[in-house]
């Protein structure tokens, strides 16, 4: 199926979940260069948060958390965008490219959060964008200072505006970017 973003999506037997599933005929962000021409952002407004609301006014929130799922981060977006490979080459190749798109999509990420402290007033936000394998980080620790970093403070800062706890679930290696 294609996402939201077109990304097109399979999920296989025994996966935990859908992954992207990237071919030359299907790949959204063609030419890094021209990432404005193919990354077109879902519409938030257009979002019917009924059933949201309902679910989160059913909440004793003096036993339990109002929490929102914030699946498929700025990183893990931006290699759903173009492939893993080209995204690999591309935050080497063309930093100020992948800042640009890195920045769009954290600014996505950011009105979605604002939009549901106004709707549902989440208790807590699981963030999920995993930067690496068991091994080791995807991008040069450098990279990802200047990169995602700023872009993914930038989101807790908007998690913590909206009162909500800011919790990080990334299943890989992080001990090179742990300060």
């Amino acid at each position: 199926h294609k996402d939201s973003w077109g990304v097109t999506k399979c999920f296989l037997p025994g996966a935990p979940g859908p992954h992207p599933h990237i071919t030359p005929e299907n790949i959204v962000c063609q030419h890094i260069e021209e990432w404005e021409k193919y990354v077109i952002a879902p519409d938030i407004d257009a979002l019917d948060w009924t059933d949201a609301r309902e679910q989160a006014s059913q909440i004793n929130r003096d036993e339990k958390f109002v929490g929102l799922f914030s699946a498929t981060g700025i990183f893990e977006r931006s290699h759903f965008l173009m492939g893993m490979e080209d995204a690999f080459c591309n935050y080497l190749e063309y930093p100020e490219e992948m800042t640009a798109l890195i920045n769009y999509l954290a600014d996505w990420k950011i009105k979605g959060i604002y939009r549901a402290g106004e709707e549902v007033r989440p208790d807590v936000v699981f963030y999920q964008d995993d930067w690496g394998s068991k091994q080791n980080l995807f991008l040069p620790p450098a990279v990802w200072r200047e990169i995602i970093k700023p872009a993914t403070k930038r989101i807790s800062d908007a998690i913590h505006d909206i009162g909500a706890l800011y919790v990080h679930h990334a299943d890989c290696y992080c001990q090179p970017i742990v300060e």
